[in-house]
C-alpha cells in the first residue's frame, strides 16, 4: 500500500504534499530521510491512503492517518536516505481489497494474500536493463503507476542504482518494483541525463528532457536494519 505524506490541514506552509511512502508492515512505513528529516516533524504530518483517481479520473480523497510521535529511525540523506516510521492505526483495517465489481486490479493484486496489504522488501540484485515499476504520488497528485518503459541504467554501487523513469517532485520515498512486483529499491532523486543535457536550461524547464532517477537498493537498507537491530520491527514470514 502506497500513500502520500503531507502536512496537516491548517499548516502554515505553501506546499501541502511533501513525498511518498509505503507500508512494509501493518503500521510501518518506509520513506526518505530527506522527506521526513527529523522526529520533531511527525506531529506536523499525516499519511494519506487511497488518494487516487476513480474510473472517471476524479480524485478520491482517501483517508488520513497520523504518525506515532515517538517512533523514528533513519539514515541520513547522504548515505541510505531512509526513514522508518510508525502509524497510530493500521490503515488496511479500513480499506477493502476487492473492487465493487468483484475483480482484482493491478494494485489489488499487490495487496492480496499472505502479505495482508503491506509490501515485502526483497533482497534482489538489480541488473542493467532490468525493467522496473514505480508507484508514486508525483507533484502531490493522485497515485500514479509507471510501468515497463522504465529500465535500469546501471547498478552503480552497493548503495545506489540509477534507472530511467517518469518521476517528479513528490515521488521521493516511492517503492521501486521489479517485474515480479517485489520492492527492490527506494526511490530518492532524479536529474537530467546525460548530465550536461540541461546545462543551459533553467531547472523549471527540465520537463521533456531525458531524466535518470536514483534509488537505494533494498538489500542495502535491510543490511543496515540488521546492523542497527531494526529488523525486529519487520513482520516475520
Amino acid at each position: 500500500m502506497v500513500c502520500q505524506i503531507e502536512h496537516r490541514v491548517g499548516a502554515n506552509i505553501e506546499e501541502k504534499a511533501i513525498g511518498t511512502d509505503f507500508l512494509i508492515g501493518p503500521d510501518l512505513l518506509l520513506t526518505n530521510q530527506h522527506v521526513v528529516a527529523d522526529r520533531k516533524h511527525l506531529s506536523e504530518i499525516v499519511a494519506r491512503f487511497g488518494y487516487q483517481a476513480d474510473g472517471n479520473g476524479v480524485p478520491l480523497p482517501g483517508r488520513e492517518v497520523p504518525f506515532q510521535p515517538d517512533f523514528y529511525f533513519s539514515s541520513d540523506s547522504s548515505s541510505l536516505d531512509y526513514a522508518l516510521l510508525r502509524l497510530q492505526d493500521e490503515p488496511l483495517k479500513h480499506i477493502a481489497v476487492r473492487s465493487d465489481a468483484g475483480y482484482l486490479s493491478y494494485l489489488d493484486w499487490i495487496l492480496q494474500g499472505k502479505h495482508r496489504g503491506y509490501l515485502v522488501l526483497a533482497e534482489r540484485f538489480i541488473k542493467e536493463q532490468d525493467r522496473l515499476n514505480v508507484l508514486q504520488h508525483p507533484d502531490g497528485k493522485p497515485m500514479k503507476c509507471v510501468l515497463t518503459q522504465n529500465h535500469v541504467v546501471i547498478d552503480m554501487t552497493e548503495t545506489r542504482v540509477q534507472y530511467v523513469a517518469d518521476t517528479m517532485n513528490g515521488s521521493s520515498g516511492s517503492p521501486v518494483f521489479n517485474q515480479n512486483w517485489e520492492v527492490v529499491a527506494l526511490h530518492h532523486s532524479g536529474k537530467p541525463y546525460p548530465p550536461d543535457s540541461t546545462k543551459d536550461v533553467p531547472k523549471k524547464a527540465w520537463k521533456g528532457h531525458f531524466r535518470v532517477n536514483e534509488g537505494i537498493p533494498i538489500r542495502a537498507i535491510l543490511k543496515d536494519f540488521r546492523e542497527k537491530g531494526l529488523d525486529r520491527y519487520l513482520p516475520q514470514p
